[in-house]
């Protein structure tokens, strides 16, 4: 039995409140998620650095980001890591 209702919301109705049941939120969920891609992590397939990765914690972008940039290249580059 489904006792789902949609309302809308907000300025000219972009926003949608759903309300359901207790019986219908108790039921397993439908949603099929994508396999995740991937991801590149700190160094690059080729090599170059990923300043966007996430274990940088923002230190790439915040008030020393360019000097963090030019010392952590530096470093990178002189040791040649091996991918």
């Amino acid at each position: 039995m489904e006792t789902r209702s949609v309302l809308s919301s907000g300025l000219g109705g972009k926003d949608m409140v759903i309300i359901a049941s207790r019986e219908e939120l108790a039921l397993p969920s439908k949603v099929v998620l994508p396999e995740p891609e991937p991801a590149p992590g700190l160094i690059m397939p080729d090599g170059s650095i990923n300043w966007g990765c996430p274990c940088l914690g923002g230190m790439a972008t915040g008030p020393c980001g360019t000097q963090f940039r030019e010392a952590f290249s530096c470093f990178h580059y002189r040791y040649n890591f091996q991918v």
